[in-house]
């Protein structure tokens, strides 16, 4: 078996292992990167890719969201090819929840955030294709999309001309440890020693710690996503039906499923990705009709146009579940070397670059950018 030498290896080549690997290397570190499958061939690959905030977040959840919007506002300034656009989202609302999600907009709005409230006409105008129900809503002006597959690509190409080595297709066996610090990895083909081991497998990441004492509470959450035929009509924003955060925080809570609320991802191919469900059933990636048709009915009474547009694939892919919905970043008390960065859910996407700079930082024994005390990964220890 070969043996070899880095001073980091990182576990997962998705969206959140390469944005880890792409600063440490701009930290001047050597750095390989393990992905068991190609780059970005989990979740990554599968998911919708709003990059943007919730209006019902608690405060701390909602600081990390700000900033990770605006992480990706600074790299599409040194890196427009990730496919990065700030083009607006619509946060619509029902009689049920107007009244709430006006008031959080106003709060928003007041306190400097780029949100305003649309009544029932100004929303009309804005989006014309929504239902009759719909009774007003939010625009969020800096919320925006990415290509995960493409940001994924552009990074790791980055990353490779300033040293990345990445191992596509090898599973990591083992993380070992002496004593107390990470002493190197283990993988189906070679060993390398290091000093620092990132934990970025997302769904995956529990598998690579057994065998060992530690215990991450990540579960798979599967999801639906339509695929539309590529077409001009609208929608024009990215839509997000007002009772999604909502079936979020009961899927999470219920431990098994909820009704599907309605996103709408317009991309600049044309496409419209429609989403989503959450469901926990293991690892089983396979379609399930039933759940399958809920998602589009729930974005066909969202905005009934939609009916008229030819369906071109369907899939499921999996979200990297926390019991309280916060991703897993930091050390490992006990563990020298050892940085966990997974767990993210729903909010990879808008995360990633943000989780980027604080295993950054951390390697390097700086402050990171946020107060990652809420994200300690033992925190349900």
């Amino acid at each position: 078996m070969t043996r070899l030498t880095a001073d980091a290896v990182v576990v997962g080549g998705g969206v959140i292992g390469v944005a880890c690997a792409d600063r440490l290397v701009r930290e001047g570190l050597s750095v390989a990167l393990v992905e068991q499958g190609e780059l970005g061939s989990g979740t990554t690959g599968w998911c919708q890719s709003g990059i943007g905030y919730g209006l019902l977040m608690d405060e701390y959840d909602f600081s990390l969201s700000v900033a990770g919007v605006a992480e990706y506002q600074r790299l599409a300034d040194e890196l427009p090819e990730i496919g990065y656009i700030r083009d607006g989202a619509i946060l619509t609302a029902g009689e049920a929840e107007a009244d709430v999600l006006r008031h959080a907009t106003e709060e928003l709005s007041e306190a400097g955030r780029p949100c305003h409230w649309l009544d029932e006409y100004m929303i009309r105008e804005a989006e014309p294709g929504l239902a009759e129900w719909v009774v007003g809503g939010a625009l969020i002006e800096d919320h925006g999309q990415s290509s995960p597959r493409m940001q994924v690509s552009v990074m790791a190409k980055r990353a490779s001309s300033s040293g990345l080595v990445i191992w596509p297709n090898t599973k990591v066996v083992s993380i070992v440890v002496r004593g107390d610090r990470v002493a190197g990895v283990e993988t189906s083909d070679r060993s390398v020693d290091c000093d620092l081991v990132v934990l970025a497998a997302g769904v995956h990441s529990p598998e690579v710690l057994l065998g060992t004492d530690l215990n991450l509470p990540v579960k798979p959450q599967k999801g639906h996503v339509i695929e539309t035929e590529p077409t001009q009509g609208p929608p024009r924003f990215f839509i997000q039906d007002g009772r999604y955060e909502a079936a979020a925080v009961s899927a999470r809570d219920a431990g098994v499923h909820s009704p599907a609320a309605t996103v709408l991802q317009h991309r600049p191919s044309g496409e419209i990705l429609i989403g989503s469900s959450r469901d926990f059933s293991g690892f089983n990636v396979e379609i399930d009709p039933v759940r399958s048709m809920e998602v589009a009915d729930a974005a066909y009474d969202l905005m009934p146009a939609l009916r008229m547009i030819s369906v071109r694939t369907c899939w499921a892919g999996l979200r990297p579940s926390t019991p309280d919905g916060r991703p897993l970043i930091g050390p490992v008390p006990g563990v020298d070397g050892l940085i966990i960065a997974t767990g993210h859910g729903g909010q990879g996407n808008t995360l990633a670059l943000l989780t980027g700079s604080v295993v950054a930082a951390l390697a390097v024994d700086r402050l990171p950018p946020v107060d990652i005390g809420p994200l300690d990964p033992m925190r349900f220890e």
